[in-house]
């Protein structure tokens, strides 16, 4: 990784501990999307660049009167260059994060893909992606929706062991 990348992601972090409050107020308020994305035994996950460098379940903040379908594509365009079809994106329901700080709402939708899309990262809002088996995440390296996600799936065991 070359040495302006490393001086961004450093920047980023900085930048989200020293707005956490902020952060954690709007969180609280908004209502968000998160979309599992499967490919054979492998999920996609991202990391923001203004966050603590977990991976993440791609997503966003819903804007206006968006649905959270329109919400889902617009953010999967955005920040990986995926045009998903509406027809294959399945929402889960509403969910509330609320063993975590912040806690918030979101609607969790699931898409399946045949084939690993080419992906165009939403630099500099993303600053990663990447193929996962749910056996390699845990609470250390991903954000706290993701592991409830894939339990609420059933891709990792409801108690499994950190």
């Amino acid at each position: 990784m070359g040495s302006m990348k490393r001086v961004w992601l450093l920047a980023g972090r900085i930048l989200f501990w020293l707005t956490w409050p902020a952060v954690w107020l709007y969180l609280g308020r908004s209502q968000r999307v998160r979309v599992v994305i499967l490919c054979g035994d492998e999920l996609l996950l991202n990391q923001n660049w203004l966050g603590n460098g977990k991976w993440s379940l791609p997503g966003g903040g819903r804007k206006g009167q968006e649905t959270a379908l329109q919400t889902a594509r617009r953010e999967l365009h955005e920040e990986l260059g995926l045009d998903i079809p509406a027809s294959s994106l399945k929402s889960l329901g509403g969910h509330q994060l609320r063993n975590s700080w912040p806690s918030f709402r979101y609607e969790l939708l699931i898409t399946k893909v045949g084939t690993k899309p080419l992906l165009q990262l939403g630099f500099p809002a993303i600053t990663a992606a990447q193929w996962l088996r749910p056996t390699k995440l845990s609470v250390t390296n991903t954000k706290p929706e993701v592991l409830p996600a894939l339990r609420e799936l059933g891709l990792i065991a409801r108690n499994p062991v950190q």
